[in-house]
């Protein structure tokens, strides 16, 4: 007998028992593994049962996807960033996109403050160069492995974005002895006098130019994609870092890794990348030296990973059991929305 429950399709390459729990009640949750699986390919009847889809990071939902899901009210990732849906089809569509911004912070900000660490102790490399033998034992030889090392106290660093993530990594780069600058035209004026000594600066080339080590704390848009580039690498200091946790389409790679090869920059630590899941094989970036690449992983803990699929379990939840789309919270595009579309979705 076929269930007379809605329809949620989980996009995300976990077991699904947590969200089948959370919404046993309200919904059936029909879970794909695969995240780069097309779900297009659903049968029609599916289609039109589907209200919610539970996202993660690797998979994508496409203008083709919302336009055959005709009962599709919200659309709720696993985390915060936002750039796997086409946003514009679904304002235009009139189906809400959820996020949970205050997953993870902890997890972020200290992962990008150990990948600075890391990169101003150079303790990652100087393993590496153990690992494959190489006679670090004397002073000479140490001091060539290790040459990019500086002094954390009072060294400057600079934030690209200071919303939960960036603040929370200013909080502890000062607590180390950092001098901290920040650039966010998006925060109101006065916001970093809470923070006591986060000096705020007014364009991206001045936040490089005055900083050593430079750690990204954005949302990918298109207006900032490749915010870092071969322009503004030529701004960095040649004993400067760089840390991206955020989003790897920040970052042009061909032309970072053009700067590390010649020297233009120390060193970066990179825990996203263009193309993920990210291998060095076959990539641009196999070829930089002193660079440091994780797996889009900044984001994991036992407890970070059980706070985003909750959230986005809550926002699936709201949807199914509300008729007023105006209580829906986190939704990045409330503002954008074909209202009257959306309306259509709710009754």
């Amino acid at each position: 007998m076929a269930s007379s429950k809605p329809l949620v399709l989980l996009l995300a390459p976990c077991d699904g028992t947590l969200e089948k729990k959370f919404l046993e009640d309200v919904a059936d949750v029909k879970q794909n593994t695969d995240v780069f699986h097309d779900f297009c390919q659903l049968s029609d009847e599916d289609c039109a049962n589907v209200v919610g889809i539970l996202l993660g990071h690797m998979g994508h939902v496409t203008e083709a996807l919302i336009a055959k899901c005709p009962k599709l009210k919200v659309v709720a990732r696993h985390g915060t960033g936002v750039d796997n849906v086409d946003l514009q089809a679904a304002s235009k569509l009139g189906v809400m996109v959820c996020n949970v911004p205050d997953y993870g912070i902890e997890e972020v900000a200290d992962t990008a403050f150990a990948h600075i660490l890391s990169l101003f102790r150079q303790t990652t490399f100087l393993y590496e160069g153990l690992r494959k033998g190489q006679p670090l034992g004397s002073y000479d030889s140490l001091i060539a492995a290790a040459g990019a090392s500086h002094r954390i106290r009072g060294s400057t660093l600079g934030l690209i974005g200071l919303g939960n993530i960036g603040m929370a990594v200013a909080v502890r780069a000062k607590a180390f002895g950092f001098n901290v600058r920040f650039y966010d035209p998006f925060l109101h004026d006065g916001l970093e006098k809470g923070l006591g000594g986060v000096l705020r600066v007014h364009s991206v080339e001045e936040v490089i130019t005055a900083s050593d080590c430079v750690s990204i704390h954005c949302p990918l848009t298109a207006e900032n994609r490749h915010i870092i580039n071969e322009e503004t690498l030529k701004l960095f200091k040649k004993e400067a870092f760089l840390v991206n946790v955020s989003r790897g389409g920040l970052v042009d790679e061909a032309a970072l890794t053009k700067a590390l090869k010649e020297g233009r920059i120390a060193g970066a630590a990179l825990d996203v990348q263009e193309k993920e899941p990210f291998t060095f094989a076959n990539d641009i970036l196999g070829e930089a030296p002193n660079l440091i690449c994780t797996p889009h992983a900044a984001w994991y803990s036992a407890e970070s990973m059980t706070e985003a699929r909750e959230g986005a379990c809550k926002a699936v939840m709201y949807a199914i059991t509300n008729t007023n789309p105006s209580g829906q919270k986190n939704c990045i595009n409330k503002r954008q929305i074909n209202m009257d579309a959306c309306q259509a979705r709710w009754k």
